[in-house]
C-alpha cells in the first residue's frame, strides 16, 4: 500500500544546498507528522551524521518527490547537493563515467572515494545568513561542509557551528534545524570554529576557495592527471631519474604551507622522523589520493587549481605530441639517462670518498641502506658510487625472499630491454631502493639498461 505513494509537495533546493538542509526545510513546512513522513521518505530518522556527507537512500527520495522536481533524479542530487564533485574532481574520466552508469548510492562510500571525514557539526557563515534571510529562509550550503574548510570562501570570515549559549549543532533533542536557529529568545550569538592561531589565514582562505571551485565543477580535471603532476614535478626539479625526490618535495610543501597547517589537517609530511610514504606514490595512477592532498600538492607550485590547468593545457595531448625523433626529446632523454656520469655526493654536497666507500662496504657484507646511512648519503647516491667504483653489494636474503627469484629475473630482463626504471617500479610495485639493490647486486644491468635506452632513442 505504501510502496507506490508520492509526495504532493517537495521544496526546490537552492544552489549548493545540502540534502540535510532541504529535508529540514521540508519537515518544518509540514509541522505535523513531519518525523513520520521523513522516516517513510528516507527509511531512517533524520540525523545530521546520516545526511551530512554522502547520504544513502537517495534513490528512495527520488522515487517519492513529485514528477518534474529536479530531485526525482538521484544522480542529480549527488552531483549538485553533495560533495561528490569535490571527491571525484581528480578521477579519470572513464572512472567518472563508470560511477554514473553503474550508479548506486550504496556503493559510494567514503573509503571508495578517498574523501576525508565530513565535519561532525554543520557549518554556516553569518554573512551568508544575512543574505539568505532577504530571500525568506536560511539553509546550509555544501561549500561550507567540505574537509579542511574553516572560513567562508566568499566573505573570508570564520565559519560558525552553532550558538554560544545553546552549544554547537546539532542540539540535543532537535534533529531538525536550519542555520541561525537556536533556543535563545533573541537572535543567535554565533559560535565560531576555533582556529589555530599558528595557522596562516591566507592558507585557510586558499583552501576554502579551491574547495569551492572543485565542488562546483561539473567536468572535473580535463586531461591525464598523473602525467600533468609528473610534468609539474619535473619542471620544479623534484623528479630524480624518473622517481620522486621525496626530500625536496617534502621541503617544498613545508615551506609553502608550514608544519602547523599540515599537522592540523592530517596531511603530515613526516611520520616517526621519516618522510611519509604517500609522497613517493604521487605519480601512480592506481593509487587515488584524497582531493585535499592533491590540492596541497598543486598549491605548492601554483597559485590555484585553474592556473595549474591553464599551464598544463591538456597534458595527454602534450605528451603524445612529443615525437621521439625530435632533437629536444633526444637531448632531454639523453640528459636524464646520463645522470649516472655525475659524481655522487653525500647529503652535505661532498663527494663520496672511494677509499671510505671500499672500507665501509666490507667486501659486500653490508646492505645498501646501511651503507648509505654510514656514508650520510641517499641510497641512490650510494648505489651510483658503488657502480662507478666496481663495488658489488649482494642482495640480502630477506630481499630475495620478499621479491622472489622469478620477479628479480623478470626485472633484470626488463632492464636489459631498455625499460625505464620508473616504469619498472610501477610495473612490479616495488620501491626504488629495491630496484637499486638489484642493480648493485648485478652491476652489469645498469650499463646494459643505459645502452638499450640510448639505442632506442637514436632509432
Amino acid at each position: 500500500m505504501m510502496s507506490n505513494w508520492m509526495l504532493p509537495y517537495f521544496p526546490t533546493a537552492c544552489k549548493g544546498e545540502t540534502v540535510f538542509s532541504v529535508l529540514s526545510r521540508f519537515a518544518k513546512r509540514l509541522r505535523h507528522n513531519a518525523s513520520k513522513i521523513l522516516h517513510s521518505l528516507t527509511g531512517r530518522l533524520l540525523q545530521y551524521h546520516r545526511f551530512g556527507g554522502f547520504p544513502s537512500r537517495l534513490e528512495r527520495i527520488a522515487e517519492r518527490v513529485p514528477t518534474g522536481n529536479p530531485w526525482s533524479n538521484a544522480w542529480y542530487i549527488l552531483e549538485n547537493h553533495t560533495g561528490l564533485s569535490y571527491a571525484t574532481y581528480f578521477f579519470d574520466k572513464s572512472l567518472k563515467e563508470r560511477l554514473k552508469t553503474e550508479f548506486s548510492p550504496r556503493r559510494l562510500g567514503i573509503s571508495q572515494l578517498r574523501l576525508q571525514p565530513w565535519p561532525t557539526n554543520p557549518r554556516f557563515c553569518i554573512k551568508c545568513l544575512e543574505e539568505q534571510k532577504e530571500h525568506g529562509f536560511t539553509y546550509f550550503i555544501r561549500e561550507h561542509q567540505l574537509p579542511g574548510v574553516l572560513v567562508c570562501y566568499r566573505h573570508h570570515v570564520p565559519l560558525s557551528i552553532g550558538c554560544r549559549t545553546c552549544g554547537p549543532y546539532p542540539f540535543r533533542k532537535a534533529a531538525i534545524f536550519l542555520p541561525g536557529e537556536c533556543n535563545c529568545k533573541l537572535e543567535i550569538d554565533p559560535l565560531n570554529l576555533e582556529i589555530n592561531p599558528n595557522l596562516k589565514y591566507d592558507h585557510l582562505i586558499w583552501i576554502a576557495e579551491q574547495s569551492s571551485y572543485l565542488v562546483n565543477s561539473k567536468e572535473g580535471f580535463q586531461g591525464e592527471l598523473y602525467s600533468a603532476i609528473k610534468m609539474m614535478l619535473t619542471d620544479n626539479g623534484v623528479m630524480r631519474g624518473g622517481l620522486v625526490n621525496r626530500r625536496k618535495l617534502a621541503k617544498d610543501i613545508t615551506v609553502r604551507f608550514g608544519e602547523n597547517f599540515l599537522h592540523e589537517f592530517h596531511c603530515r609530511i613526516y611520520r616517526g622522523g621519516h618522510i611519509s610514504p604517500w609522497l613517493r606514490c604521487l605519480i601512480r595512477p592506481a593509487l587515488r589520493k584524497p582531493a585535499f592532498t592533491q590540492m596541497v600538492l598543486i598549491g605548492t607550485y601554483f597559485e590555484s587549481i585553474t592556473s595549474f590547468e591553464e599551464t598544463i593545457k591538456r597534458p595527454a595531448d602534450r605528451i603524445e605530441s612529443r615525437q621521439p625523433n625530435t632533437s629536444m626529446e633526444i637531448r632531454r632523454r639523453f640528459k636524464q639517462n646520463t645522470k649516472r656520469l655525475q659524481k655522487p655526493m653525500d647529503k652535505k654536497g661532498n663527494e663520496i670518498d672511494p677509499v671510505r666507500l671500499h672500507a665501509l662496504s666490507n667486501g659486500g657484507a653490508i646492505s645498501l641502506r646501511s651503507l648509505a646511512y654510514k656514508l650520510n648519503a641517499t641510497p641512490w647516491q650510494t648505489a651510483r658510487a658503488c657502480l662507478e667504483n666496481y663495488i658489488r653489494i649482494p642482495l640480502r636474503n630477506g630481499a630475495i625472499y620478499k621479491l622472489t627469484d622469478e620477479k628479480i629475473q623478470a626485472i633484470g630482463n626488463d632492464l636489459r630491454n631498455g625499460m625505464y626504471k620508473t616504469q619498472i617500479c610501477l610495473k612490479y610495485g616495488i620501491h626504488e631502493e629495491s630496484l637499486l639493490a638489484i642493480i648493485v647486486d648485478q652491476p652489469s644491468l645498469d650499463q646494459e639498461n643505459a645502452t638499450a635506452i640510448r639505442a632506442r632513442i637514436i632509432r
